[in-house]
């Protein structure tokens, strides 16, 4: 059986120019990744994809993650689908009368979004540990030896 591991890309460039890079704390959140997957449970199994989408901060995530982890990390392929995208631009699209931020508030208040965002925070899911983010490098891992 596969498992597969779902992880934001390491913290990048706040403030910079060029942002989609990661900081010097991003490099070392691979690094460490790369390390803590090595000594988990998944050293015993053997990675067999890693995949990421087109930006820069994503190949440095698995850059900083090989360091960490060693040899047996598999290269990255690459998935434009895993790339962030343009939120505001797919709200506006289905829902265009959202342009009007007044109009977005008033739907929102009546539906039961605000609640569920309300109780996820709660639950410590809220957008600073990258719960709504969309851009993710996924891992994926065999057992050197079948379950049976």
């Amino acid at each position: 059986m596969a498992t597969i591991y779902l992880v934001r890309h390491g913290q990048a460039s706040f403030g910079v120019e060029d942002y989609d890079r990661l900081s010097q704390i991003g490099w070392q959140q691979g690094r460490v990744l790369g390390r803590a997957l090595r000594c988990s449970q998944a050293a015993t199994a053997q990675p067999q994809a890693v995949f990421g989408g087109t930006l820069r901060r994503h190949r440095e995530t698995v850059e900083a993650m090989a360091r960490g982890f060693g040899d047996g990390l598999p290269a990255m392929q690459v998935a434009s689908g895993f790339d962030e995208f343009d939120h505001v631009a797919l709200i506006h699209r289905h829902r265009p009368e959202w342009e009007d931020h007044s109009v977005m508030a008033r739907d929102l208040a009546a539906s039961i979004a605000p609640a569920l965002i309300t109780n996820t925070r709660k639950a410590g899911l809220g957008s600073r540990h990258g719960f709504w983010r969309c851009s993710t490098i996924t891992v994926t891992w065999r057992r050197k030896t079948p379950p049976w």
